[in-house]
């Protein structure tokens, strides 16, 4: 009976090796939330993900609670490019990531800054020195 039994653990072991193999993963994960500078959570941001040594590019928004995830990676180094198209400046982040890991990074994104424009400003408005009263005629 013992004889029988380690007949057939022989037999289906060597079958259940890959299934098991198969089970264990070998992808890495990255997650996390976009911020703007006030904490507040942004949702609809365009994240890029490129791994460095393929140039594969997975991209993605965040959602409504400024969250995004992406699955799936294989271990290496990766650029993670992150934009706004509404007042929010580009940023680039690089990092590796290792098998069987799942890193959290959030990020806050940082405001643009505009052009300042200066409006020079001269008045034709003629002003009534000789009376507290004002002069009615320059608004026709």
């Amino acid at each position: 009976m013992k004889s029988n039994f380690r007949t057939l653990v022989l037999l289906v072991l060597p079958l259940l090796l890959p299934v098991i193999a198969a089970a264990q993963t070998h992808r890495a994960s990255l997650r996390g939330t976009v911020y703007d500078p006030s904490g507040a959570t942004i949702s609809g941001a365009t994240l890029g993900l490129t791994n460095v040594a393929t140039g594969e590019t997975r991209e993605t928004k965040s959602g409504m609670e400024g969250e995004y995830t992406f699955t799936s990676l294989p271990a290496g180094q990766y650029e993670l490019a992150i934009s706004m198209s509404a007042g929010f400046k580009e940023q680039y982040h690089k990092f590796e990531l290792f098998v069987d890991e799942v890193r959290r990074r959030d990020i806050t994104l940082q405001l643009r800054l505009e052009e300042q424009v200066t409006i020079d400003w001269t008045s034709e408005v003629p002003l009534k020195m000789d009376s507290p009263s004002l002069d009615r005629n320059w608004l026709n």
